[in-house]
């Protein structure tokens, strides 16, 4: 029988987008790369342990602005996870 273990993808930024990041949320975010940094290797690890494979998913910034604009949603945290789940289902990672 296959393992059918659960995925998730998880958006992943890169330092060098930190200050496009911080000027294109809505939501309230993490101040620093660093923060942001720390706290998704936690929960990269806690689902892990969990069992979910985790996938980071890169997040290209000009293409979310876009998405977002053509989906009518503001730049924050559920429209980031639905972006990330519909990167990740396309295969396009």
């Amino acid at each position: 029988m296959k393992d059918s273990k659960t995925t998730a993808g998880l958006g992943w930024y890169s330092k060098e987008q930190w200050p496009e990041y911080l000027r294109l949320m809505e939501d309230e975010v993490d101040q620093t790369y660093e923060a942001w940094f720390q706290k998704a290797l936690r929960l990269e690890k806690e689902m892990t342990k969990k069992g979910v494979e985790i996938v980071r998913v890169p997040v290209d910034l000009v293409d979310f602005e876009l998405w977002c604009a053509t989906r009518k949603k503001k730049r924050e945290g559920a429209a980031r996870a639905e972006y990330v789940r519909e990167k990740l289902n396309r295969g396009g990672i």
